[in-house]
């Protein structure tokens, strides 16, 4: 991706420049295997650029059309205007395995930081290849890109490629910097605030009613009898129990899904899948808080949740207050049957 070029050149120039012939073969084949897959419609963006070790210059070979239409300009356009609109690049690293509990490493430069650092990021891509994202400003709002390219040094010519693919990563990198700004985890859980509920169920939501999911459900959990546990064993207690379950709680869901807490000792899942499917997420959740042992000053406290399910697929109006409104009202009834269970559209 041209994420530091200095001169508007679009290309291509090996094809019809006084490259070697291993260069412009290999270019060739590049170029056709971009047009390939562009035609397939794989969703993903390929391209080719190119920058000679002489200049501060970098162009493409060949850009998809997929990436001026995300830029609204013509395609000869976009390396100028991805020049002038870049505004953030974010790279991602892993820690090392050596280091328990070393978390990702996020790295972040700002458009006009990137141009004083190019040297270093080309090294930096010809050595490591290329993994990143970048924000790029349009008249249609922010997007941003998932960059994963490799470089293939001609030494003969001067000339490096780097042959990539981009994905519009939008709708989660928004979804990210929505729940950094909040401030989205609970300091007590480290699970997500209520806040990020509403965040979550408007995904959800909107999968739903475009048809790219069939169904989803939430649930909504509650600690049995946590007042009593508050009054036995004191609030310290309360917290260390309330820890200790949203752990079990997040070890319990696939990817795909998420889970919160709500309020209280009330905690919120979110399952892509009809209520059958939530149900049977709620009682594995109700077995492994039975078989948890949940300890206080060397003596076990017993534990219970119930639970009560709704999908969107009951409902005439999709919205997240009727959907919390009825998984409620179905928590309820769990508890008012004698706690400890799962209550759904067929208990």
């Amino acid at each position: 991706m041209a994420i530091t070029q200095d001169s508007g050149s679009c290309g291509p120039r090996a094809l019809i420049g006084s490259c070697s012939q291993d260069l412009q073969q290999r270019v060739a084949e590049l170029v056709g295997l971009c047009r390939q897959m562009e035609a397939a419609g794989a969703g993903v963006m390929f391209y080719l650029a190119a920058w000679s070790e002489n200049s501060q210059d970098i162009w493409y070979e060949y850009a998809p059309s997929g990436l001026s239409t995300l830029l609204g300009c013509k395609p000869e356009d976009t390396a100028a205007v991805l020049r002038r609109s870049m505004l953030e690049r974010r790279v991602y690293r892993p820690p090392p395995p050596e280091v328990e509990g070393a978390e990702v490493v996020e790295e972040v430069v700002v458009g006009s930081d990137l141009v004083d650092i190019r040297h270093q990021l080309r090294q930096q891509v010809s050595r490591d290849g290329l993994n990143a994202m970048y924000r790029i400003g349009t008249d249609r709002g922010d997007i941003w890109l998932k960059d994963m390219a490799r470089v293939e040094t001609f030494r003969e010519d001067g000339i490096n490629l780097s042959v990539g693919s981009l994905v519009d990563v939008s709708p989660e990198m928004q979804h990210k910097d929505f729940l950094d700004r909040t401030g989205y985890l609970d300091e007590l859980t480290m699970l997500p605030k209520r806040i990020s509920l509403e965040r979550f169920m408007e995904m959800k939501i909107g999968d739903y009613e475009r048809g790219n999911i069939p169904d989803f459900s939430l649930l909504m959990i509650d600690i049995d009898e946590f007042k009593q546990i508050n009054d036995t064993h004191g609030h310290q207690a309360g917290d260390l129990i309330l820890q200790e379950f949203a752990r079990v709680l997040a070890g319990s869901v696939r990817k795909e899904d998420a889970v919160g807490r709500y309020g209280g000792d009330e905690f919120y899942g979110l399952c892509q899948g009809n209520a059958a499917r939530a149900i049977l997420f709620g009682e594995r959740l109700c077995r492994e808080i039975g078989a948890s042992d949940f300890i206080h000053w060397g003596q076990k406290v017993p534990l219970t949740v119930s639970i009560g399910v709704a999908a969107a697929s009951e409902l005439k109006k999709v919205s997240m207050d009727n959907l919390v409104r009825l998984a409620d009202s179905r928590l309820y009834q769990a508890k008012n049957s004698g706690r400890n269970r799962v209550w759904g559209p067929n208990p």
